[in-house]
């Protein structure tokens, strides 16, 4: 009985005797495996030039925000919209003001100690400096002045020196900003904006638009880097007209703006490749932008300007618009099927102009004139651009365009072939039309 006892726990002991062999062998290995498997920690990439402090370090003039709160709190307003059978404007439309009118530094420029490091996503070393607006209005009652619902802000209305309605928060500021100067790092004042004019065998049209363009300065009201001109179905007349358009700016002075020709008889790009190939060749422009964030005014052959329109504050007000989320600025007013639902629209100034706003989904894309973002066009529309299908050959014109394969860009955007009424994208028309049709070429 015992024997038998004594045997059975000998096995019992062998086997967990070898078990605990086993089981310490294989952490040992496990732990050596684990440590020699374990990935060396990421050293710090080495200074480059591209961080270099003094060559590679772009200065980045940026304003001073402006802004505005309505006239009461919010909860307040609420009620009054609710009760109110007409239309109540109680918002404010921030309107900044400069001395300065040839984009150089006011007096109240300064440094903002600021210095952001180089990454993929924002490009080169960038050190601030803000250019502070000498005053910002705040014009009460205006149809275009947006609401918020920062109860904060409202507590900031009517003080001149920024502080808090009736609290003391503004006792024992000793650093380097104010409230009503603070900078507004997102936007970039010098944004490059580059020209591009289609034209498609309409010399007369052209001519007209350019006398336009002319008699309203709009390369140097615009502060163009560059005019690209795409000449479809080009001929002689359009290569006269062109040139003729050069010596008159020559003449006035005006001729700051290079002009670069496109084109030959044979070719013809429809309106999205035009975009994309004048968004691209700014890119390989000394005057681009280093992160390639140009702006393209697009216009097409039969589009001439208004007179007696504030060009340059408009266009100032589109490049800050465009840095706060608004990728598609029109400069005619917004299409009649939208300004007919207020519902469908919003108001959204930028820098004392103001526009409308409402999204892809409800008003489509025209070939209008208008501001484009180039990186999101490249970016979300050049694929669709480049496409060669007989899909995208047209669909409403009785077929010619399907014989001719002529891709219909703004039709595209409108039956779904092209993502655009899928998505959100904001879509910001100006209050007034700067351009109005004109086609002489019959």
């Amino acid at each position: 009985m015992f024997g038998r006892s004594w045997s059975t726990a000998a096995f019992i002991a062998g086997v967990l005797a070898s078990e605990i062999c086993r089981f310490l062998f294989l952490s040992s290995t496990l732990t050596q495996l684990q440590i020699q498997h374990q990935p060396t920690p990421r050293q710090p990439p080495t200074p480059t030039t591209y961080d270099h402090p003094k060559k590679e370090t772009r200065r980045v003039k940026v304003p001073s925000m402006c802004r505005c709160a309505q006239s009461m709190h919010y909860n307040h307003l609420k009620n009054v919209l609710l009760n109110s059978d007409t239309p109540v404007y109680i918002g404010a439309l921030p309107s900044p003001t400069r001395s300065n009118t040839d984009n150089n530094e006011s007096k109240s420029a300064f440094d903002t100690f600021i210095t952001q490091e180089s990454s993929i996503a924002t490009g080169l070393q960038k050190h601030f400096v803000m250019d502070a607006y000498d005053t910002c209005q705040c014009m009460r009652n205006s149809r275009y002045a947006d609401i918020t619902a920062d109860n904060a802000l409202w507590q900031f209305l009517g003080r001149p020196d920024g502080c808090c309605n009736g609290k003391n928060c503004c006792e024992g500021e000793t650093g380097n900003y104010t409230w009503q100067n603070m900078p507004d790092f997102g936007v970039e004042e010098s944004l490059p904006l580059f020209v591009g004019v289609l034209s498609f065998n309409s010399p007369l049209s052209l001519n007209a638009s350019m006398h336009s363009w002319l008699q309203t300065d709009l390369l140097k009201e615009s502060q163009a880097e560059k005019m690209f001109i795409q000449l479809n179905n080009r001929s002689n007349a359009d290569d006269d007209i062109v040139h003729s358009y050069i010596e008159h700016l020559k003449r006035k002075h005006q001729y700051g703006t290079p002009i670069e020709i496109f084109g030959d008889s044979e070719e013809n790009l429809h309106p999205g490749l035009a975009i994309a190939n004048f968004c691209r060749r700014a890119e390989g422009d000394p005057r681009s932008h280093p992160n390639g964030e140009n702006l393209l005014l697009f216009l097409e052959k039969d589009w001439n300007s208004y007179p007696g329109k504030d060009l340059r504050g408009i266009f100032e007000s589109a490049r800050v618009l465009s840095q706060r989320g608004v990728h598609y600025m029109r400069l005619t007013a917004t299409l009649k099927e939208i300004s007919k639902h207020d519902i469908f629209t919003w108001p959204c100034p930028s820098a004392g102009k103001a526009w409308t706003c409402t999204t892809s989904h409800r008003h489509r894309w025209t070939n209008l004139p208008s501001i484009v973002s180039c990186p999101w066009f490249l970016r979300y529309f050049e694929p669709f651009a480049l496409m060669q299908d007989p899909i995208m050959y047209g669909w409403k014109r009785d077929g010619i365009f399907r014989e001719r394969k002529y891709f219909d860009w703004e039709e595209a955007h409108q039956d779904g072939r092209v993502a655009w009424s899928e998505a959100q994208w904001i879509v910001a028309s100006v209050e007034k039309d700067l351009f109005f049709h004109h086609e002489v070429d019959r």
